[in-house]
């Protein structure tokens, strides 16, 4: 049988590339926790804050451990309580500050106030004195799965392993990395901030419930800014309480 021609051989092998490629695209990214429980890390922070930046440091030197996304999902969320001082934080939302003063009313926190941190749904401030990060390793909760059809839509899947009478929401947050500011005012004033893991942009939903699984499928947020790397994470809660159940993070770019 004769050869192909060499011009007609290269045109063959890169249409296949080229299919292979789009094919590649089209795969969900896909998130997913086991059984053990994953702990949120929610730091409440402010570019007002002159007492802030230490606590965002203590954050994104998770980035350097084994244990993110596996063991555990960190993320800032920016309050907007602080820009009377002079300074407007553009990471900052009301949102952000009604989810603090949640976890007040339900025993999370003591009160509002920044930077404190929120570990599994409690205050922790261990991060002060360096000490080890409370990570459950006895409470299965279920499988919590996170799947980025495209640039648009994503799937929140929990496969509870205990019975839920409440009614359960997913969360998924559009997280930025990489984050600089010059701040012009305020009680940083003259300070490079630098910030990571900041939620960019959030979306909660209700979720279908049968047989102890739970789906909900949303569209995804738009950050509000732009970010030099970005990261998802996604949780899930019951009823009012805005402390998470389980909780699935990684890249946006899939590493």
């Amino acid at each position: 049988m004769p050869s192909l021609p060499r011009s007609l051989s290269t045109v063959t092998i890169f249409a296949t590339l080229v299919l292979a490629a789009v094919r590649l695209q089209a795969e969900p990214l896909v998130m997913a926790s086991g059984p053990v429980v994953v702990p949120l890390i929610e730091l409440y922070t402010s570019e007002g804050c002159s007492s802030c930046p230490p606590a965002e440091n203590w954050l994104a030197g998770l980035e350097r451990s084994p244990d993110l996304w596996r063991r555990f999902v960190p993320v800032a969320f920016h309050v907007d309580y602080w820009d009377h001082l002079g300074w407007s934080d553009r990471y900052g939302s009301p949102l952000h500050g009604l989810r603090q003063r949640a976890y007040a009313g339900t025993g999370g926190l003591s009160q509002a106030y920044t930077p404190a941190f929120v570990v599994h749904g409690q205050e922790w401030r261990g991060w002060l004195w360096d000490r080890e990060l409370p990570l459950p390793a006895s409470d299965l909760p279920g499988h919590l799965t996170l799947e980025i059809l495209d640039k648009a839509r994503a799937r929140v899947t929990f496969r509870a392993l205990q019975s839920r009478a409440a009614a359960l929401r997913a969360t998924v947050a559009v997280l930025g990395l990489d984050l600089v500011s010059a701040i012009e005012a305020g009680e940083n004033r003259g300070r490079r901030l630098d910030h990571d893991f900041v939620v960019l942009g959030s979306m909660q939903v209700p979720m279908r419930g049968e047989a102890g699984t739970y789906v909900s499928e949303l569209v995804l947020p738009a950050p509000a800014v732009p970010a030099g790397r970005y990261a998802y994470a996604a949780w899930v809660s019951a009823g009012a309480d805005p402390a998470p159940l389980q909780s699935v993070g990684g890249w946006a770019d899939g590493r």
